[in-house]
């Protein structure tokens, strides 16, 4: 029993080290208890807490928001990645607080980032110190950093990715079967229900490695049924997500993505940075080591040759070098669906990583000991500063950034001469403490008010003075909701509209004025069949606009008769008939027939593979046992 134990420490340690590097960087957030509240907190916060409250009453609804976003009936999880909004649902349930919900989605994608990492790099013939290392290296300067402080879900994508890319080694490497359809397929599947952009970002950076893998391998028949086994199966596995983006913007006029200027995005070098849109001279230093390494190596590794220049070209594509101010003009589109350049940092950092640890696996080390010391220190060097960084920066968001909430220093209005003149300001402290400035303050009851803001991405927020009532609501199971409720970001994301030619504010504003500013006129219950109760008191018989949005495939029931709105607004809030006293209205989102066959394909197809898998598992068993 001792050795086998012996046995499975030896094998599994570095796993062990990975936990360990993670609770150090979240040390800091630990004792002091402190919490990160950033702009997409709130979003995707909403996204889980709306699935943990399906799970806990039974009234699932995969279209409709009934529980997040104001109830206002408006679809995302539908269309942003649903299987891992229903997984992440599902750890709030079971956590229990949003400061256990945050801190251990810390732990799971550090494990899940840094085994994919190590897994990947020991693949490619480096040991294990190595791997280690460039694993540890890999979750402190990659994107993954950005689900810390920012709560941004494309670090779900950069803890994904690095098994996809386990299977772009295989086609270079295996010949014989260059692609192993099962986990091709497995690894775009996790991606696409979780992150859609960095799914269509890695599919570009496999493109190389399948191009390669054509020409090498003898078997280029199998290699193109195995990869249209692997397209298919992805497609069928994730026919719930492109079916509901199908479903819905087929029929209905979506809210325009908010542009970013590509050029004010792009990754720059740093020395205190490395994150998001910055990466640190050390970083750069060991890429360009790499980059020399192979060039001067040219042949003597078709996968170090492929793995380094697909990732100085990702690298190159997300800085300033490359001409985005011409690309944008060409291409507007992009502001609105790139929006950052610097996302292409997910893809760099891991491929630069992976030649690095095959370029150590080539050299032997004991006859250039002098150089093994000096790489490995530099590494360190470079690792030991990005802990560093990764420990400060969090525990800074975690204690002293609360990026959106304002507290009211002066309620006094003034006039600035900067360029937004002619417009009235009030002072406030954005986050905890940091001064700037609003213009658009409103009061409501019960300390509420909204402030409009152009620093803010958003426009609008609800917001409270109540410090203490907000960490109650991040650190007290019963109060959850009531982050929601406290501070409201207001977020156009997949709204319908009337136009599509409505600016992102314009949608904001009608979101703010028709939904949240309402709440209180109204009440609303989901029920068991995944529709929205909405109930209020008539004072007299006439027009009355609900605070739900609604899309072309939405029922909507008002007082036990189906009806047809008088008119929609902007957002397509509808406008109907109101009887004096009580009145009750039922919205639900019929689903289409096509989108209910499409996903019983994904069902289906994931009892296959359930299926599949645990046949395979006994099999092997059985072979053991046999042994």
């Amino acid at each position: 029993m001792k050795e086998k134990l012996k046995e499975k420490f030896q094998d599994d340690w570095p796993y062990l080290v990975i936990i360990i590097a993670t609770y150090l960087m979240i040390q800091g957030q630990l004792n002091t208890r402190g919490f990160v509240l950033n702009i997409d907190t709130w979003f995707h916060y909403n996204r889980f807490y709306d699935i943990s409250k399906q799970i806990r009453t039974g009234n699932y609804s995969y279209f409709q928001m009934n529980y997040g976003f104001s109830q206002s009936g408006r679809i995302i999880n539908a269309f942003y990645g649903p299987l891992f909004a229903y997984i992440m649902g599902l750890l709030v349930l079971i956590t229990g607080t949003w400061f256990r919900f945050q801190i251990v989605s810390y732990f799971l994608i550090c494990l899940l980032g840094g085994s994919g990492m190590y897994i990947l790099v020991k693949k490619v013939g480096a040991n294990k110190l190595w791997s280690l290392i460039l694993a540890l290296l890999y979750i402190n300067i990659s994107p993954l950093q950005t689900w810390f402080d920012h709560t941004n879900l494309s670090g779900w994508g950069s803890a994904i990715a690095p098994f996809v890319f386990i299977e772009a080694v295989n086609m270079i490497r295996d010949k014989k079967r260059p692609i192993h359809w099962i986990g091709l397929m497995l690894g775009m599947t996790a991606l696409l229900q979780t992150h859609l952009l960095s799914s269509l970002m890695v599919t570009l950076a496999l493109i190389p490695f399948a191009i390669t893998g054509f020409i090498l391998t003898p078997q280029k028949k199998q290699m193109i049924l195995n990869l249209t086994k692997a397209i298919v199966g992805t497609i069928c596995l994730t026919a719930n997500v492109w079916g509901a983006l199908l479903t819905v913007s087929v029929k209905n006029k979506l809210a325009t993505i908010r542009t970013h200027n590509l050029v004010s995005n792009m990754v720059e070098v740093s020395t205190s940075e490395n994150i998001r849109d910055a990466i640190l001279v050390g970083v750069v230093i060991i890429f360009l080591v790499q980059l020399l390494y192979v060039l001067f190596n040219w042949k003597k590794s078709i996968l170090n040759d492929v793995v380094t220049l697909t990732g100085v070209f990702f690298l190159y594509i997300s800085s300033s070098l490359f001409p985005w101010q011409l690309i944008q003009r060409i291409f507007p589109i992009l502001r609105s669906y790139l929006q950052f350049p610097f996302r292409f940092l997910l893809i760099a950092d891991i491929l630069l990583i992976l030649g690095i640890g095959i370029s150590v696996s080539q050299i032997n080390w004991k006859e250039k000991q002098p150089l093994y010391y000096g790489v490995l220190g530099c590494i360190a060097i470079v690792l030991v500063e990005s802990c560093n960084l990764s420990y400060n920066r969090l525990w800074q968001a975690a204690n002293n950034n609360y990026t959106p909430l304002y507290k009211i220093v002066s309620k006094k209005y003034y006039t600035t001469t900067s360029e937004y003149a002619q417009r009235k300001y009030i002072k406030y402290l954005q986050g905890v403490n940091s001064d700037s400035e609003a213009y658009g303050m409103k009061y409501y009851p019960k300390g509420y008010h909204y402030i409009k803001s152009f620093t803010s991405d958003s426009f609008f927020y609800r917001n409270t003075n109540d410090f203490w009532s907000l960490k109650q609501a991040v650190f007290t199971k019963k109060r959850k909701e009531n982050l929601f409720n406290l501070v409201i970001k207001v977020n156009p994301d997949y709204l319908p509209v009337k136009n599509s030619k409505i600016s992102y504010h314009q949608v904001n504003y009608a979101f703010e004025k028709e939904v949240i500013d309402q709440e209180d006129k109204f009440k609303k219950a989901p029920l068991k069949d995944g529709a929205l109760k909405i109930q209020w008191i008539g004072k007299k018989e006439g027009q009355r606009q609900l605070p739900i949005v609604m899309y072309k495939q939405s029922q909507l029931v008002v007082n036990n008769k189906k009806v047809t709105p008088l008119h929609y607004s902007l957002i397509k809030s509808p406008t109907i008939f109101q009887k004096k006293g009580h009145n009750t209205a039922i919205l639900k989102f019929i689903w289409p027939t096509s989108f209910k066959i499409l996903f019983g394909v994904s069902i289906i197809s994931w009892l296959g593979l359930i299926i599949y898998g645990i046949e395979s598992v006994i099999r092997k068993f059985k072979e053991a046992k046999k042994e």
